[in-house]
């Protein structure tokens, strides 16, 4: 994870009038997601606490890296998805050996089983849509420091990190 390209966009830089306009290619990390920043640090962090079966609640992304850097750490991952989350998130995640739970009902419904199942059987929750989980941030944070790095150590004026997409949009 991380060490992902910065690609400067001079046709749609010229085209909208950004002098330097550059998007940092985060699908070119091992499960294609810029979640994988998160989930190598909140993995580690469950391992420092000793976990050996972990649980999230995914419609996606987060899913397949917490399915992907469970199996590399050697520990058991059960995933919660609403009922809606796509078919081929869910086949990544079973691919990675997570055992993927899906929900009737939202979001929130599945957050809620995993809640109850990981105090009822004493599973770790890596859940990252949650306020508790401040991992999630330290993996991010990396992003600030690699674009920084790539670009000569001189800021950006502007950076735009969307959800649920794979590249982030940087301006100079």
């Amino acid at each position: 994870e991380g060490g992902t390209p910065l690609i400067k966009c001079e046709n749609l830089s010229h085209e909208i009038g950004i002098k330097n306009l550059y998007i940092k290619n985060e699908t070119v990390n091992p499960t294609f997601s810029f979640k994988d920043r998160a989930f190598t640090v909140i993995i580690s962090r469950a391992l420092e606490h000793g976990a050996d079966i972990v649980a999230a609640v995914s419609d996606g992304n987060a899913g397949s890296s917490a399915a992907a850097y469970s199996a590399k750490a050697g520990i058991k991952c059960y995933v919660f998805t609403p009922s809606f989350a796509v078919g081929s998130k869910i086949t990544q995640m079973t691919m990675y050996g997570a055992k993927v739970f899906s929900v009737k009902g939202s979001l929130i419904d599945a957050g809620m089983l995993v809640i109850e199942a990981c105090e009822k059987y004493g599973w770790f929750d890596i859940t990252t849509a949650k306020v508790l989980n401040p991992y999630q941030t330290e993996g991010h944070k990396t992003l600030a420091y690699e674009i920084c790095e790539q670009l000569g150590w001189e800021s950006p004026d502007w950076v735009i990190s969307p959800v649920s997409i794979h590249h982030i949009l940087v301006a100079i």
